[in-house]
């Protein structure tokens, strides 16, 4: 008869067996337990295997940042949308800068080119679950910064050479004049307009006070906002740059500091000119200031970025030809 307690089994079909204690002549009798083992933390979720089973890394991180980017710009159009104001979405595509588009176009076919494929890690779904709590979330700045913390992680465990963590470097160059330079400026508005006020002082010789500039005929002031500030036009120089560079291969030397430096001093100037021309010219004021000066001053700019970028490029592309 089986001893009830610790000696007890109660597995179902189990053969009994006999042991005996050592230096004791006390024997009982119970019954064999088959042995369980369990594997807890070690299998995967299911739906992680399914991922796993469905795509690869690199499909994975490009769905992330198509999701991210197409998700930050349809904030720019959303109230045309919203109204289905033709208009209003054609304005609001021309508000961004052509420069941002180009670094679209070009991300995208860095990260749509076919590579060698790779199972996704756990890591990798955690982060993409983590991208699509914050696009899904209604806040146009949190898709923004899903973008740029996607394009951080894949830089950060990608190879150097590898297409997509090119193509990840001009996403993340995307969010600065999209997201993360307005915000800076509105942050730091007060000494980034004085530094434009200064600029343009010193060019056409009149006083300063703060973000005022003094018109050149005496007749009063006038104030530099930051819709106006040169800075704007900044990161779209470094956004050029960096795009151009990686989408064609070119391998980073300090020579990239030197072109993108000159970018951003070649829109600092044109801005600087205009806003000088401004206290030149009061009579001009609606002219200069107006939507014909802002396009003059946005085309000369864009053709500086284009001259300056191809030409620091141009033995890269010389030599794919």
């Amino acid at each position: 008869m089986a001893q009830s307690g610790w000696g007890a089994s109660y597995a179902a079909g189990a053969e009994p067996i006999e042991r005996e204690s050592r230096g004791s002549k006390m024997s009982w009798v119970g019954h064999a337990v088959p042995a369980r083992t369990y594997d807890r933390g070690c299998s995967p979720p299911r739906i992680l295997l399914t991922v796993r089973k469905s795509v690869s890394r690199n499909q994975l991180f490009t769905g992330l940042f198509i999701l991210a980017l197409v998700n930050g710009l349809a904030a720019r159009v959303s109230q045309g949308l919203d109204n289905f104001d033709v208009a209003a979405i054609a304005a609001a595509a021309l508000g961004v800068s052509a420069v941002v588009w180009f670094a679209c176009v070009a991300a995208l076919s860095l990260v749509l080119r076919k590579t060698r494929a790779e199972a996704v890690k756990t890591v990798d779904a955690f982060v993409g679950f983590a991208v699509l709590f914050l696009v899904a979330v209604p806040i146009k700045e949190l898709s923004w910064f899903a973008l740029a913390a996607l394009a951080v992680y894949v830089i950060w465990t990608l190879q150097a050479d590898s297409v997509m963590r090119r193509g990840a470097l001009i996403f993340l160059a995307i969010t600065v004049p999209m997201c993360w330079g307005p915000l800076l400026l509105h942050a730091f508005a007060k000494p980034f307009l004085w530094t434009d006020a200064l600029f343009v002082s010193n060019l056409i010789g009149t006083e300063q006070t703060g973000n005022l500039v003094k018109f050149a005929d005496g007749s009063g002031y006038f104030q530099i906002f930051p819709a106006c500030s040169s800075y704007h036009n900044v990161s779209l120089a470094f956004l050029g740059w960096i795009s151009a560079s990686q989408f064609v291969e070119r391998k980073w030397s300090p020579m990239d500091l030197v072109w993108c430096l000159l970018a951003a001093l070649s829109v600092v100037a044109v801005n600087v000119t205009r806003i000088g021309l401004i206290g030149l010219y009061r009579d001009h004021f609606e002219t200069i200031h107006g939507t014909f000066g802002s396009t003059i001053a946005d085309c000369v700019s864009l053709g500086l970025i284009l001259a300056i970028c191809l030409l620091g490029v141009r033995r890269e592309i010389f030599a794919r030809t």
